[in-house]
């Protein structure tokens, strides 16, 4: 059975956290636990601040969609987005609490992606004429 959740969110980092609020009470009450479900939200949230800083995406920029696909086992998130392309360190999402110095422990930034990398089962990136294409997998337990 599959369930599906779309989102489209204003590239505004102060929209961004009522939106992951709205996403996380759409998942509960579809069914998902309470634990899972923040998860997603953490997920979403720390994902669009990204495209929104990295991406270099204004205000002004293409509404962030999101498709949020819910099974009995797994929750797929889907996102796509038209901001400037930046692809993760993927040995930061394969070794997500790895790290080779304390400068690096505690750099200011950098943190969100390694507990993506923690938090799903799979993560892939790609761009194609001039958008970004995400995709992450999040197993219920």
């Amino acid at each position: 059975m599959k369930n599906t959740i779309k989102l489209s969110v204003k590239p505004d980092l102060s929209e961004i956290t009522d939106e992951c609020e709205k996403l996380e009470t759409a998942l509960t009450h579809a069914g998902i636990g309470t634990s899972p479900a923040m998860k997603v939200r953490y997920i979403a949230h720390e994902f669009f601040v990204n495209v929104v800083r990295h991406g270099k995406m204004d205000k002004e920029a293409d509404n962030i969609t999101a498709e949020i696909n819910i099974y009995n086992n797994r929750i797929e998130l889907h996102f796509v987005d038209s901001g400037r392309e930046w692809l993760p360190d993927q040995e930061v999402l394969r070794q997500p609490c790895h790290y080779n110095s304390d400068d690096e422990l505690y750099a200011p930034s950098g943190k969100g992606l390694r507990l993506i990398g923690a938090m799903c089962r799979t993560y892939s990136m790609f761009r194609d004429n001039g958008r970004n294409y995400t995709s992450i997998s999040v197993e219920l337990k």
